[in-house]
């Protein structure tokens, strides 16, 4: 039950203690197997963009108060029919967009409650591999949510001897007060755990 929640559970959703009970897989809308993307996610950022300007950090102001939306970005405004907005949802937490007239109070709110997980990876390659010739190594240490699920990216590429795992939700966090070398020695620790104390510390973190 422990790694069910920890590194499933936690893992997608955020913290278990500020999760909806009954609203935990909104959003959830596509089945069929899952697929890792081995080149990077931003290989479909690049080829959606081939031909299309876009410019990054530039609105601050969206006007609807008439017909044609007035949008401010950078030193210009440009006049639209319509406007979609996509922007990161910690953008519209920290109103770095300002609406004219404000958005309605229900979706304000609606803003504000939601909550955002956080998942931090960390990567470390060795000359050698040491672990077992499957894609996912999990296991149960005593804390939760912190280093207890590896990738084994040798299955993916078999020319690199890497691991790669995570930390998530309030774990998360944590790491980010971490030095490196605290987390990389937190790693070793469940490393050892599982494949024992005669285990080469990687060359690259």
């Amino acid at each position: 039950m422990e790694i069910l929640l920890s590194t499933y559970v936690t893992f997608d959703t955020g913290d278990l203690d500020r999760l909806s009970s009954t609203l935990y897989f909104e959003g959830e809308e596509f089945g069929g197997p899952e697929h890792i993307v081995t080149n990077g996610y931003d290989t479909l950022a690049k080829f959606l963009s081939q031909g299309v300007n876009i410019q990054v950090n530039q609105v601050t102001e969206i006007d609807y108060t008439q017909s044609r939306i007035k949008i401010t970005h950078g030193t210009n405004i440009t006049e639209a029919d319509y406007v979609i907005v996509t922007v990161p949802f910690g953008c519209l937490k920290a109103n770095h967009i300002a609406f004219t007239p404000e958005l309605p109070a229900a979706k304000q709110n609606a803003i504000q409650k939601i909550g955002m997980n956080c998942v931090n990876k960390f990567l470390l390659i060795w000359d050698t591999s040491f672990w077992d010739e499957v894609q996912y190594i999990s296991y149960t240490p005593d804390e939760k949510d912190l280093f207890n699920y590896f990738v084994n990216l040798k299955k993916i590429n078999p020319g690199l001897n890497g691991l790669m795992t995570f930390a998530y939700a309030e774990q998360a966090r944590l790491t980010e007060t971490m030095t490196d070398s605290g987390a990389h020695r937190k790693i070793m620790m469940h490393l050892k755990d599982i494949y024992g104390t005669g285990i080469p510390y990687p060359k690259h973190f």
